[in-house]
């Protein structure tokens, strides 16, 4: 191969050049050695085709190696001990632990030990063994082999080797191993598809592109020869942006063999001279413009002219013009590849006109090489395009990259059959990789109220603690009940014991703290939410969908939620769109079965005229909607049908990822004009039986903040059409001619009936328009910089602007099945409910109306058009002066997007009108509204729970900022349910979801809670009451074994038991009376309040099982059976033994629903623990000493014993049975007197109602 000359290299690519970044790139002499370089623009990264190797920065890239695994083998055991005890719970029994062991310990250290021991076991299998897991599956996806291209020749190599800048080989049915830029495809239209469930669960097949450049690069071969490189944007989690640019070298360009098709903006053409001015030759700049195929050194520079005209001189900065005298119809220009030797570019350009002969058949070029041979390269004649003598093509070797032209790593390769890729991000830089990461920083009000009672808790230790050790000094320095004869002579005090002694009663207190919490809420979470999933009637049998939870740490949280903001369309609605009614010219049609009917003025279908014949405006507007979309024809086999020969009388099967697009493209294809689908660049369609083909040249694709998206297509005229279509909002403010007011009021009475309007217009140019404009657009979409969005914005509305108004359509979405009961039964359980969406006001309010949530009689405030923060100021001053002077009212708030941006400039008044009504409405909003929106709320003083609901990725930004995050598993894809807490099919099943299954977790988890501080403060709080009768001489109450098994044996697993299981009411009951759910908002079971019950319950258990035995054995110690006296090892029996037993019974009165699984869990904690006691008391004691050899068995054999333990439960368990009597009782008592109170104020204090009346008329005045 050789190269183009010198001067043609500099002439054609300059060595500086400036983005529309305003950042002024590298020199080609710096930017062009080999190897991955760092860009000159800070955010993006610069990557070889190839990944040759550098002569400038390296920069070293990850591998490819997939690390889902959170250990390795070396690290496993240190990390995760790291990780566990970052648990104050854990570090703080660890401490105890630590100094049981450094001090003279009053109990055994195994009884802290023990426990510690197995929490962190337990969750250390639990890990590892989930670990191990992961290990397993990343040994597989690292180890499988990959087709990669490295130093011309194909090979194997494992996908964890796969560098940054490789060039690879993916076959049909294959996963992709990184996220790599699409270069090459076995379609010759440039295309492939694959699927994306494993990244969004999605099955539906996507479409991704080569870039233009390289559309028809086909063979290995051309692409190992590419100097190419990618400069993209550097690794980012969103998994639907991406933008970058490739440049292609010319001294480095593949060499292309065979014939190679040309489009219109492809072609490198060029200026020269009739005269024998060598200077003039090739001189040319190049515009980056739009390019599709490199033109390299070895191949041929193709001409659109025949003669070559001097009309203006050429210089370094000028544009390369061809003049033509004639018109050539050509459907593909197409070239050979000639072979050229450096001095075969001749410095007289007479030898190149000489090469160039005229054919009268087609446009034939000869051109010599160095040998004196020819090869002849022919333009043929059957062409869409016209070729004109105004500038229409210059050199572009470079190109824009976006989201489709990336392939993710998860995805699939479907229905073709090999790509070619280059590798931009690897290992734990893709963007699975990096979504992998994201873990929710969601805490539960649960957990929050934990932490206080924790803390509490250690306040309460340290406060037994100093109280026993002050104690126990006092004594010993008064000396009044020391016996010397006894004790012996008081060691001298010094600050070394007095450290002693306060480590001693540490240890001693220390089980004040529930070292099993943890454990059980986990566990009981992890359980309770498999429940959730395997609801039966939470399945959708329309969808084969069942309810998904993707986090179990915000169970509680469902029966919390004050405030729910929910998406319209695919979570309200069906998201199955109907085409209805139209607006075209200015005249209203409705639309049933493929044929049009023309309304009246008042929009009535009675009186409709049936349409006889098609006019020109109906089909132009007809066509708008057969081009302007990204749908796709599928075939039987689930692939993509881009044959134009389809027959006509076959069922089109059109599939889009949105549901709007395919209801518009059906109307057009009943009503006439059928969209037979896309073959390259190619759209074909048919209008009334005749077949035609339009050219499609770009698409400036829809976005949230655009809220529209353009097709500029090329027909088989030549002339350049824009169709655009989108929002009233977005495109009505571009239109400069059509029927405005007319398709104005249209629109508005499409919105009234319930449907969703959207505009449509276009805009007919000349090349020399449509030229400037791409420019400006090609030159954006390569920009790199932080502005890119704006800046790409900026060149599609220059693109868009002088439309002429086509029309409008009005596509109906109905309601689903359930909802107005759902929202019914919502707001009776004091949930208000927000509405946001991107539809406009009038869709939204009816669409409120017919769901009930706007109920009959609300009076409605708009806060709409607002067009100044003076004006919206004063609209919400005026709104709150009605609503407090009218407070008997029912208010329902209308904002717009607009007035949304100036509200929130005032977000406490905003906030008190918003909460001060019954149900908002926010309409046409962006997702960062809509999150902006759930934040307002969030974040106020009342710090309510919210909820956000959605289908769409617009839903995303609001369902991660809510407390709690629940998607609907719809026809937008599933990215919001990936990024959900929870998530099911249909929104009626958020009833029972909240009123059910978040009432249930609620009162499960926080009885959970209690009931482990309650039997810790009731366990431990007898050992207090020892240190006085003992004189604090730190000696322990119960054996070692007993501090060991309480919360591992004794009471562990009742009380999980009662976290799965537990029903206070049962679901019928709760869906039926929907105002339960307002008895456990506010976290009102785990208020301080609450959480100072159960430990005064805990107290006075304690007081009982302890001081009952005391006196009875003060009175007479003889108690067993064989009228011996109780020692003080079976004292602690008789008392750990009560407790055990009163701990147990006071979860079987608390519980409401008692199970088989439940009583089981009880009988065998009871006799489990009197089994494992009698076997420690009989096999262990040589080990353990004598201190309880056989002491509990003969207990258990004396009578006296189990009266002990029987009255002593009872009287334990007085205040649990009486004061839920006495508390159920006063409840109605004070429930009838209010009711009583309110009816004899309505009835005999009329005055008061008069005198409210005038207030609201002085302060309407």
């Amino acid at each position: 191969m050789t190269m183009f000359p010198q001067y043609v290299y500099k002439l054609l690519w300059p060595s500086k050049a400036t983005v529309d970044s305003g950042v002024e790139e590298q020199s080609l002499d710096e930017e062009s050695g080999d190897g991955n370089r760092v860009s000159s623009v800070g955010d993006t990264r610069s990557v070889w085709i190839g990944g040759a190797p550098a002569t400038g920065e390296r920069i070293k890239y990850p591998d490819n190696r997939v690390i889902s695994a959170k250990y390795s083998p070396w690290n496993f055991l240190p990390k995760n001990l790291f990780e566990q005890f970052r648990r104050i719970a854990n570090f703080y029994f660890l401490c105890i632990a630590i100094i049981s062991l450094s001090i003279e310990s009053p109990v055994s250290p195994l009884t802290s030990i023990l426990p510690l021991v197995f929490v962190i076991v337990v969750t250390m299998v639990k890990q590892g063994y989930e670990d191990w897991l992961r290990h397993c599956a990343d040994r597989e996806v690292n180890g499988a082999l990959v087709t990669v291209i490295r130093n011309g020749c194909a090979q194997k190599v494992k996908a964890k080797l796969l560098c940054v800048g490789d060039l690879i080989r993916i076959e049909n049915d294959s996963d992709i191993p990184c996220d790599m830029v699409l270069l090459s495809s076995s379609q010759k239209d440039g295309k492939c598809f694959v699927t994306t469930a494993n990244l969004d669960g999605e099955t539906n097949l996507k479409t991704l592109l080569c870039p233009k450049l390289l559309r028809y690069f086909s063979q290995p071969e051309q692409l190992a020869t590419l100097h190419a490189l990618i400069e993209c944007e550097q690794p980012t989690p969103d998994l639907y942006k991406f933008y970058g640019k490739i440049e292609v070298f010319p001294d480095e360009a593949v060499q292309l063999n065979g014939e190679i098709p040309l489009g219109r903006t492809s072609l490198m053409t060029i200026k020269s001279s009739d005269s024998d001015q060598d200077s003039n030759l090739l001189r040319s700049s190049s515009s980056r413009v739009n390019g599709d195929v490199p033109i390299g050194r070895n191949s041929v520079v193709s001409f659109r002219a025949s003669q070559i005209s001097t009309d203006a001189p050429v210089n370094r900065n000028s544009v390369i013009k061809v003049n033509s005298d004639a018109s050539i119809r050509t459907s593909s220009l197409s070239f050979r590849t000639c072979h050229m030797a450096e001095d075969s570019v001749s410095r007289d350009s007479t030898s190149l006109r000489n090469g160039l002969k005229r054919n009268s058949s087609a446009t034939q070029f000869e051109e010599c090489d160095n040998a004196g041979s020819s090869k002849r390269v022919t333009m043929r004649r059957n062409s869409v395009q016209s070729i004109s003598s105004v500038r229409r093509h210059s050199v572009s070797l470079s190109a824009p990259l976006g989201p489709e032209n990336i392939l993710l790593r998860g995805t699939r390769l479907k229905n073709t059959d090999y790509i070619y890729g280059c590798a931009v991000y690897t290992g734990q830089e893709t963007k699975l990789a990096l979504n992998s990461k994201l873990t929710s920083n969601k805490f539960s009000t649960v957990e929050r109220s934990i932490n206080g009672f924790l803390l509490f808790f250690l306040v309460l230790l340290l406060l037994e603690v100093f109280l026993c050790l002050g104690l126990k000094y006092g004594f010993e320095l008064v000396g009044d009940y020391v016996a010397d004869y006894y004790v012996g002579p008081l060691p001298q005090l010094n600050g070394l014991q007095v450290v002693e002694d306060m480590f001693s009663f540490f240890v001693l207190f220390n089980y004040i703290i529930p070292i099993s919490l943890y454990v059980t809420i986990e566990l009981q979470k992890f359980l309770g939410s498999l429940f959730f999933g395997w609801d039966l009637e939470l399945y959708c049998e329309e969808t084969k969908q069942g309810a998904i939870c993707n986090t179990s740490d915000l169970n509680e949280e469902l029966g919390q939620v004050e405030y729910l903001f929910t998406d319209k369309t695919g979570t309200l609605t069906e998201n199955d769109m109907q085409f209805r009614r139209c607006s075209i010219g200015g005249v209203a049609y409705v639309e049933n079965n493929g044929e049009l009917f023309r309304l009246t003025e008042d929009g009535t279908e009675r009186n409709s005229i049936l349409l006889q014949c098609m006019t020109p405006e109906i089909e132009h507007f007809l066509i708008a909607l057969a081009l302007c979309h990204s749908v796709q024809i599928t075939s039987g086999n689930n692939g993509v049908n881009n044959n134009d020969q389809v027959e006509m009388d076959s069922k089109l099967d059109y599939q889009a990822s949105s549901p709007d697009e395919k209801a518009l493209v059906s109307a057009s294809a009943r009503c006439g004009v059928v969209f037979l689908g896309e073959e390259g660049d190619i759209n074909t369609i048919q209008i009334r039986g005749k077949i035609r083909r339009y050219k499609k040249l770009d698409c400036l694709e829809f976005t949230s903040d655009r809220k529209r998206m353009s097709v500029i297509v090329e027909d088989e005229d030549g002339f350049i059409w824009l169709f655009c279509k989108g929002a009233e909002s977005a495109v009505i403010p571009l239109a400069d001619d059509g029927p405005k007011q007319e398709t104005q009021r249209h629109i508005t009475d499409f919105a009234m009936r319930g449907l969703r309007t959207m505009i449509v217009g276009c805009r007919k140019m000349d090349v020399v328009q449509y030229n400037t404009l791409k420019a400006q657009i090609e030159l954006s979409r390569q920009t790199l910089s932080t502005r890119r969005e704006s800046v790409v914005a900026k060149s599609y509305t220059q693109m868009e602007r002088g439309l002429i108004l086509l029309g409008a359509t009005g596509v109906e979405d109905r309601l689903q099945d359930g909802v107005q009961e759902t929202l019914e039964s919502l707001r009776a359980a004091g949930i208000k409910v927000w509405i946001l969406t991107g539809d406009k006001v009038e869709t939204a309010v009816n669409i409120s109306y017919s769901c009930g949530h706007f109920k009959a009689g609300t009076m409605q405030l708009s806060l709409t058009e607002q067009r100044s923060d003076e004006s919206c100021q004063a609209t919400l001053a005026l709104f709150r002066a009605q609503i407090y002077a009218e407070r008997h009212k029912q208010f329902g708030l209308v904002v717009d997007g607009v007035s949304l941006r100036y509200a929130l400039r005032h977000p406490e008044t905003f906030r008190e009108i918003c909460t001060a009504c019954t149900a908002v409405i926010c309409c046409r909003m962006s997702p960062l509204q809509k999150c902006e929106v759930v934040q307002l709320m969030k974040y106020s003083p009342m710090k309510p729970v919210t909820a956000a609901i959605g289908d769409g990725a617009n839903d995303v930004s609001m369902i991660q900022e809510a407390h709690v995050g629940i998607g609907i598993v719809g026809k937008e894809g599933r990215q919001a349910v990936r990024c959900s807490d929870f998530a099911f099919a249909r929104f009626r099943f958020l009833r029972r979801t909240l009123l059910v299954h978040g009432h249930w977790y609620y009162e499960r988890i926080s009885t959970l809670v209690l009931y482990f501080f309650y039997k810790n403060i009731f366990f431990i709080t007898p050992q207090v009451f020892f240190q006085f009768h003992c004189l604090y001489s730190t000696q322990a109450l119960y054996d070692s074994l007993y501090l060991t098994i309480f919360n591992v044996i004794c009471t562990s697993l009742p009380i999980l038991i009662y976290g799965i299981f537990e029903q206070t009411r049962p679901s019928t009951k709760l869906i039926a009376y929907p105002h339960y759910y307002k008895e456990i908002s506010r976290n009102v079971y785990m208020t301080w309040s609450t959480f100072f019950q159960w430990t005064c319950l805990g107290i006075w258990h304690s007081v009982v099982a302890y001081f009952l035995p005391w006196l009875l054995l003060a009175s007479n110690p003889v108690l067993l059976y064989d009228s011996s006296p109780v020692d003080f090892a079976g004292f602690g029996t008789i008392i750990f033994h009560n407790v055990m037993v009163v701990c147990n019974l006071k979860l079987w009165l608390h519980s409401h629903y008692w199970t088989s699984l439940f009583i089981g869990s009880l009988l065998l904690s009871i006799f489990g623990t009197i089994f494992v006691v009698l076997i420690y008391n009989f096999i262990f004691w040589s080990i353990l000493g004598y201190n309880l050899f056989w002491v509990y068995n003969m207990l258990l054999a004396s009578p006296s014993f189990w009266l002990i333990s029987v009255l002593t439960t009872v009287v334990c368990l007085i205040p649990d049975v009486t004061f839920p009597l006495l508390l159920g009782k006063i409840n109605s008592y004070f429930r009838k007197l209010s009711e009583r109170s309110q009816t004899a104020m309505q009835y005999f204090n009329p005055r008061r109602k008069r005198t409210n009346l005038n207030d609201t008329v002085v302060t309407r005045c």
